[in-house]
């Protein structure tokens, strides 16, 4: 560590992640970490110490201090969402605002971004809305990018530079990169989306390029920088103001999980937006195989929660289409995508009885600047699929 090059700009070391027990005061992992720790202050330079936890409760603060007490400041994984004015997240930063003063030493947000990870609603949270799609599988409702944006305004503006007199120094925005492993073309914790099929271990910079996302925006300007001075292309909502942006009579809301679809019906969502320039619509199917890439078909499906299978090479996305625009005025434009869940050349290939789908549509300007939105939606269980080859 002393002969690293850049040692003398690394404002400290962190010793683990996620792995001290915030419980058990002698746990042996808190000892480990103490040592590390003590051990890396004699060295010279000296160099500042620290280790990162998933969010505290009030009861452990007197445990890392117990069993840490030569940590130099303390990094905390903590997030912070907003869905609508009923659906106010926060709940894990607004309870640790109550109470981390009481840690009496520096700390800074190592992990922060838009919503906890997907869970319900537990004591004192209320999590991520979400839906029981067919019955048994959870989909998770995601805002809109633009509506997304202002929750990472918040989270600084409330959670770091609100708490600048409990502590907190800063805090580091998770997931920078694109979504170079996600099955979704973007989804609610990404800052950047990618024009393209998802394909698994794909370099986007390279093969399809990448769109910044509005919240790298904030990101930027929250840091005290620059962003571009092409603001991103904006959503605007539909008529029943859905937070999640796509305007159908099919999808899961925080009302209800949506009417289930036929493969034989067409389907029909709409996006408006603005932005500078040209903008272009680009919707894609998510789950499922693809049937043929110009159809907007998909059948099989093997996994009935596609959006949240990582890494597995059995979900895919495809692209639909660029849809149609309507010019609605006062720089507002207004697309629809039309498609079934079948191949309309082979009524064989239709999509998988009782799976569940995500819609998705990403715009985009010439100025590496976008926007994304997505429903989830599922196939009537009932539908009869004739098996294929």
């Amino acid at each position: 560590m002393a002969s690293y090059p850049n040692a003398d700009h690394i404002l400290a070391w962190c010793i683990s992640n996620e792995w001290i027990d915030l419980a058990d005061s002698s746990a042996a992992h808190n000892a480990t970490v103490e040592e590390i720790s003590k051990w890396i202050q004699t060295q010279s330079p000296r160099m500042l110490t620290m280790t990162a936890f998933q969010h505290p409760s009030e009861g452990s603060l007197s445990v890392i201090n117990t069993s840490m007490p030569s940590l130099d400041l303390l990094g905390i994984n903590s997030f912070y969402g907003k869905f609508n004015s009923d659906w106010q997240g926060g709940g894990l930063l607004n309870q640790l605002s109550g109470y981390i003063k009481k840690l009496g030493r520096p700390w800074c947000l190592t992990e922060y971004y838009s919503y906890d990870l997907p869970s319900p609603s537990f004591t004192g949270y209320k999590g991520m809305p979400h839906q029981t799609l067919n019955g048994a599988y959870d989909y998770y409702l995601e805002l809109n990018s633009t509506s997304n944006a202002q929750n990472y305004t918040d989270a600084w503006t409330n959670y770091v530079t609100g708490n600048q007199q409990n502590g907190c120094v800063g805090a580091c925005a998770l997931n920078w990169a694109p979504p170079h492993n996600s099955q979704c073309n973007a989804f609610w914790k990404q800052m950047f989306t990618y024009a393209g099929q998802w394909e698994i271990y794909v370099d986007w910079y390279t093969k399809y390029g990448v769109y910044r996302l509005q919240c790298v925006d904030a990101v930027i300007s929250a840091y005290g920088g620059n962003p571009s001075a092409t603001a991103c292309p904006q959503i605007v909502l539909p008529t029943d103001n859905d937070p999640q942006g796509i305007e159908c009579d099919f999808k899961a809301d925080l009302n209800s999980a949506g009417r289930q679809v036929t493969t034989d019906e067409e389907l029909k969502a709409s996006i408006t937006a603005n932005g500078t320039g040209d903008l272009q619509f680009t919707w894609y199917l998510v789950g499922g195989k693809a049937v043929l890439m110009n159809t907007g078909g998909i059948w099989e499906g093997p996994s009935y929660n596609t959006y949240e299978a990582w890494g597995s090479t059995s979900v895919t996305s495809i692209k639909l289409g660029e849809g149609s625009t309507q010019d609605m005025g006062g720089g507002r434009l207004k697309n629809t995508i039309k498609f079934y869940m079948h191949d309309p050349s082979n009524a064989n290939k239709k999509a998988y009885p009782g799976n569940n789908y995500q819609l998705r549509v990403i715009v985009n300007d010439s100025n590496k600047g976008a926007a994304t939105a997505s429903i989830g939606f599922s196939v009537k269980p009932s539908d009869n699929v004739a098996s294929v080859e």
